[in-house]
């Protein structure tokens, strides 16, 4: 448990049922916060209960809506997390103990909580969220300073986590991380012998626990950045525009997926009218939409048009900073709505060789299609 936090009474009661009912488990409190305001005040938020924690191949950790079929039958029952934030978790010694307890090699903070989520899953535990117990993280002012001097410690530590646990999915990790490929991170021979006996993989995790994870080396059809041709901007993972660059997290992490899809590791790009809209991923069904609609198709250097609406995606000129809009194509005459990634990979090429992409089409004849 952090040592910044306040915990509700009756916090710690649905933790221990639930390791009463499987050993096995991995369990974490809801997760509320403190917040300071600027006169010294505490406030109390509520963390949602309807959530999944979830994290991305940046290492980067949030929530998303569970899918429906993941609801529990009654709200009090405990649900099914990918991951734990860290903050206010239990689990059962002799099973911790089991697997390895924490990774001794590891500095300061970041990747723990990834790095042991990962070890219950592939050793035949499950990681769980209790919803009536509740424990609020105090966030102070300009508090996560502190990280920033850390960060060469906090890098070595995801290394250690992707070259033990990740597999043939290291390149999802040096994808987002290609300074850390000649970072010493230790010795990790020790690991390694507790991992021989976990009875699943990382290619189990991603088929049985969390197959919403994308990861775009893996299932790209063309990589960020996005850049638009008559800006000569790139789209970010905000919609809004920005100098290219190879180097921005905010556009790599941006791909067309070999399913279709505009999206990142965790979320997915849609239609709204005129507006493309970013949710999860992993929530996108418990908002009543049909995933397979939210399709694009993308000729190369050339127009990136929504399936079902047959709009194209359009960069405001008159607006560098404004965001992307869907609009009736035009693009033989508006360089706008051009677009080219910086990389097609070999699996497009592929598609388009095999006649499976609507590229083969001539893009006015796919506009005339029902």
């Amino acid at each position: 448990m952090d040592s910044h936090s306040e915990v509700q009474k009756g916090w710690l009661e649905p933790l221990l049922f639930e390791i009463k009912k499987n050993r096995k488990c991995l369990v974490s409190s809801i997760f509320d916060w403190m917040e300071k305001t600027a006169d010294d005040q505490w406030t109390y938020r509520y963390g949602c209960s309807n959530h999944t924690t979830i994290f991305d191949w940046s290492m980067g950790f949030g929530w998303g809506f569970r899918p429906r079929a993941e609801n529990p039958e009654n709200a009090s029952d405990a649900y099914k997390s990918r991951i734990i934030i860290g903050a206010y978790v239990a689990i059962e010694k002799r099973f911790f103990q089991e697997i390895g307890e924490f990774d001794a090699g590891m500095e300061f903070w970041g990747g723990e909580n990834i790095e042991l989520s990962l070890r219950v899953w592939l050793f035949g535990g499950e990681v769980v969220t209790a919803p009536c117990s509740r424990v609020a993280h105090l966030e102070g002012r300009d508090t996560r300073a502190y990280r920033d001097p850390y960060r060469q410690t906090v890098e070595r530590n995801y290394k250690r986590l992707a070259e033990v646990w990740f597999d043939d999915y290291r390149e999802c990790f040096y994808y987002f991380f290609p300074q850390l490929v000649d970072v010493d991170m230790g010795n990790i021979t020790d690991r390694l012998q507790v991992k021989a006996a976990a009875q699943h993989d990382m290619k189990w995790y991603l088929e049985r626990v969390y197959p919403e994870l994308g990861c775009p080396v893996k299932d790209g059809l063309a990589l960020g950045p996005i850049r638009n041709k008559k800006t000569e901007t790139c789209l970010t993972d905000s919609r809004r525009f920005a100098h290219c660059s190879d180097s921005d997290r905010q556009q790599i992490q941006l791909y067309w997926s070999a399913d279709q899809h505009l999206r990142e590791s965790n979320y997915i790009y849609i239609v709204e009218g005129n507006s493309i809209v970013k949710t999860t991923y992993i929530s996108y069904d418990k908002e009543n939409r049909i995933i397979a609609n939210a399709k694009w198709i993308h000729w190369k250097d050339g127009p990136f048009i929504d399936i079902q609406s047959k709009l194209c995606l359009e960069a405001p000129s008159d607006n560098p900073s404004g965001g992307a809009t869907l609009m009736p194509c035009n693009f033989d005459v508006n360089s706008a709505q051009i677009w080219s990634f910086r990389n097609y990979t070999g699996r497009y090429d592929a598609l388009v060789a095999n006649r499976t992409l609507p590229v083969n089409l001539d893009i006015k004849e796919f506009l005339n299609t029902q």
